[in-house]
This record gives C-alpha cells, structure tokens and sequence, in this order.
C-alpha cells in the first residue's frame, strides 16, 4: 500500500508501517507506577452501509516482562482477557509470516462494544523483557475494507537494534 509511514516505539524497538496517510497517532500515554505505557492509532473515517462514519483503531500496549517471562502470552492472551468477551475466529502466529517478525501469537475475533459487533485482530508478543498487546479494531460492517490495513501492519512488524 502506498504512501506507508514508518513509525518507530522507542521503548519495545518496535517498528511499523501504518499503510497510508489515513492512519495518525491519536494517544499516547506515558507508563506511570499503574498503567502501561499505551499508543493508539486512529485511521479517517470510512463509511459503513447504514452511511455511519466508522473509525477503525489500532491500540499497542508495551510493558515489562521481566526476565522470567516465558508464559507471558499464555498469562496475558488466556488467563487475564481484557476485552469483552470473544469469539475466536482463527489463530494468528509468526511461524505463519502473519505477524511479522514478532516473537508473537493471536487471534482474529469477533465480539460487542457498545452494542455493535466489533472484528478484531489481537496480538501478544514477547521481545527480550517487554511484552506488547496490540490490538486492531474496526466494526464487523467495515472489517472486510479494513483488513488489508490492519494485516500489511501486522506484517511490518519488526523489532530494531
């Protein structure tokens, strides 16, 4: 896709390209002593059959792991859900070349946020003591649309020296 932006967080050295200039950085929350630090992607509007304007979302959360971490994904993906409830429509991994070069697992999904179905990709990846949680979203009506975006970031996925 072109007209990609390489965007670069520092803390997970972790690199991407966001697929067009429809994608900004929307948030960015510093970590403190209770919240992981957290950037969130915001794309322009896309425009679902019922003519509602629909704004997909890309969320990564980075936190440290620690030097034990090695059922962080199992702990995290499994044991601690943080979204509403899913219904899991395929498994994602990096031995696949869905993820990037991630050492990472996932899932796309189907769940409800505030009454409407949602389709999302939720990815968990672990890089040296720093685990990330990436999510994608978008409402079930422009997911198809959507989806190429969502994947060519996925795949773009690198960790940096």
């Amino acid at each position: 896709m072109p007209g990609g932006v390489t965007f670069r967080i520092p803390e997970a050295q972790l690199e991407f390209e966001l697929p067009n200039a429809d994608w900004k950085l929307s948030d960015h929350r510093p970590e403190t002593e209770t919240t992981a630090l957290f950037y969130g992607f915001k794309r322009s509007a896309v425009t679902n059959p019922s003519g509602e304007r629909i704004f997909p979302y890309i969320g990564v959360i980075v936190e440290h792991a620690g030097p034990n971490n090695g059922n962080w994904v199992e702990h995290y993906a499994i044991k601690q859900p943080t979204l509403p409830p899913t219904k899991i429509e395929r498994m994602l991994d990096f031995l696949e070349g869905e993820v990037g070069a991630l050492n990472a697992g996932g899932y796309k999904g189907h769940h409800e946020l505030g009454g409407r179905p949602h389709t999302i990709f939720a990815i968990f990846a672990l890089h040296d003591e720093t685990a990330l949680t990436v999510i994608m979203d978008s409402t079930t009506d422009v997911f198809a649309q959507i989806e190429p975006e969502f994947l060519a970031t996925l795949n773009s996925m690198r960790h940096y020296p």
